[in-house]
């Protein structure tokens, strides 16, 4: 096999220059530019922001929306401003490619717009383009599981070769693109054209995986760079040298698994033990318990004579059933019946007469005789309309005559009729007969108003028929 000669001098598997810098553009959210090579790509994100229009916005999650562009100018042969086939199948593929790794259920109803503007192209634009885009997803702060690297690679006389450019891109027979993630190890994009043996491709694939590592520290210390600058505004600090860098760039990709391992420090105070616990609440409460006792003050509450008759009664149950339960003969069953009756013989209220009673029971008789009465006046009232209701219509039934009915064509012409009277009685159109009519109607008119009336339509034909005479005098001395 021939050794390989690229036209640019480099190896194999070596990169083209890699520059990347973040925070380019100031009106977008997030920005980046990225020059790989000859390759020249900017990229700016908008977003997340709501959709228009908005019946294509989704409920659950964002829709991220990549638009690449190569400016006329950015090829050998002037483009077509017209997007292209290619444009369009590298836009749909990169916004799958970020939808993957971009949180996008943190922001539903919304849409997160990529735009990425090729400025010049020459092999490998896409996987520039996806460099670019990760980059300034990362300085627009959008929540993401982990940078996108891209490279390109494939076969070039025969030989695998790493980051095609233009010219071994066109003259190659093989070209396999791939976006790589290296914090999640997941592969986001892989794309082949061209015929590879097994062998080929795996040699393509290793290089383009370790080449995507170290291009997405070249990622991380650009965007470590600019919050530097950030740093050095604020604090008024020193900038950071090579080892501070490396050193931030290693607490970046320690950070989800050092807050994972790093709790809160909590006081450590001794914590006495349940039984302990327990041994002091009876303590105090057993000693406080004749203090509470002789501080405790009953307030007589006010009851009326039949709640005390109540209590008493149920008092002395309670007592008598205690003494028959645990067996004392100091009281027995007799003495409480004597006591009782006792009782009953000293209580001298005075008690209703049985004529008292008889006069209280006739009166509520009556009270009950003239509701059912009322009751029944106002269930029968109704059914005494109706009944007439019924009978008057049963008897405009009787007294109909059929020979009273008019035909419809006698209708219309009464109705007609009506129309002529009624276009008779109409006063006269003109302007002095309306405005008569209406004083009369208002009773404003006086005699010698109206004869003043009078007299002016009068003199206004007058004035037309001289008018007219003079107008055929006139034309008759022009046809002379």
């Amino acid at each position: 096999m021939n050794e390989l000669e690229r036209l640019d001098g480099r190896s194999a598997n070596e990169l083209r220059n890699l520059q990347i810098e973040v925070g380019v553009l100031h009106r977008a959210d997030g920005s980046a530019r990225v020059i790989l090579g000859k390759n020249e790509v900017i990229a700016a994100v908008n977003g997340p922001r709501e959709l228009h229009p908005k019946h294509m916005a989704l409920s659950q999650k964002a829709i991220v929306q990549v638009t690449y562009k190569m400016l006329p100018f950015s090829v050998e042969y002037r483009k077509h401003p017209i997007p292209s086939r290619r444009e369009k199948e590298i836009s749909k593929v990169l916004s799958e490619a970020f939808e993957s790794i971009i949180l996008t259920k943190l922001f539903p109803r919304s849409t997160i717009d990529i735009q990425v503007q090729m400025i010049q192209s020459d092999g490998g634009s896409r996987t520039a383009a996806a460099i670019a885009t990760s980059a300034a997803l990362a300085d627009a702060g959008i929540p993401m599981r982990g940078l996108i690297g891209g490279i390109a690679s494939g076969l070039y006389q025969d030989h695998c070769v790493l980051d095609l450019s233009g010219i071994e891109d066109n003259e190659g027979t093989g070209d396999c693109p791939i976006l790589y993630s290296p914090a999640l190890d997941e592969v986001s994009l892989l794309q082949l054209d061209g015929k590879f043996t097994l062998d080929q491709f795996k040699t393509c694939f290793n290089m383009s995986i370790d080449a995507i590592k170290k291009i997405d520290e070249v990622q991380r210390a650009a965007l470590v760079k600019k919050y530097d600058v950030i740093r050095q505004s604020i604090l008024g600090e020193e900038p950071l040298e090579e080892d501070d860098e490396k050193a931030a760039l290693l607490t970046v990709n320690q950070d989800v698994t050092d807050a994972d391992v790093e709790s809160p420090t909590q006081s450590e105070e001794p914590e006495q033990s349940s039984e302990d616990m327990t041994e002091t609440d009876v303590t105090v409460e057993e000693s406080q318990i004749d203090e509470v006792k002789e501080e405790t003050v009953d307030i007589p509450k006010e009851t009326t004579p039949v709640e005390e008759a109540s209590t008493d009664s149920s008092s002395e149950s309670q007592a008598s059933e205690d003494t028959v339960v645990k067996g004392e003969t100091s009281i027995n069953k007799e003495s409480l019946i004597a006591e009782t009756l006792d009782k009953i013989s000293k209580d001298e209220s005075p008690k209703p007469s049985f004529d008292e009673k008889y006069n209280e029971i006739d009166e509520a008789l009556k009270e009950a005789n003239d509701l059912v009465t009322k009751i029944n006046k106002h269930t029968t009232e109704p059914e005494e309309t109706a009944d007439k209701t019924q009978s008057s219509e049963e008897e405009d039934r009787d007294q109909f005559d059929e020979s009273s009915v008019k035909s419809v064509t006698e209708l219309l012409y009464e109705k007609r009729k009506n129309e002529q009277v009624k276009d008779k009685e109409k006063p006269k159109s003109g302007f002095f007969s309306s405005k008569m009519q209406e004083l009369l109607q208002n009773n404003k008119l006086s005699t010698g108003d109206l004869n003043i009336d009078v007299t002016k339509e009068e003199s206004t034909k007058e004035d037309e028929k001289k008018r007219e005479v003079e107008r055929d005098l006139e034309y008759m001395e022009y046809e002379e």
